[in-house]
């Protein structure tokens, strides 16, 4: 699975979910994680229809989007939406 994580430096909920990503992927190293500032990237974040930051997007090993949440969260609420 890939866990791409569309970002940018002056987002502040983005900063929040810093060390609840960086724990979540300590604890699911088969998880490969894509970070994405939306500022260095926009073709990228258009391609994915990105509206707002911090959006995360799950996809499957045939790179099909599986799951997709927009916003800051809990560790707990970051896992269970995501299906981590």
């Amino acid at each position: 699975m890939k866990l791409l994580h569309f970002t940018a430096e002056w987002c502040q909920p983005c900063k929040m979910m810093k060390p609840v990503i960086d724990q979540v992927m300590e604890g699911n190293p088969e998880i490969q994680y894509i970070p994405i500032d939306i500022d260095e990237n926009p073709e990228t974040a258009k391609s994915y229809s990105v509206m707002g930051v911090p959006t995360f997007i799950t996809l499957d090993d045939n790179d099909f989007v599986i799951q997709r949440v927009t916003g800051a969260m809990s560790k707990a609420e970051f896992e269970k939406r995501l299906q981590i």
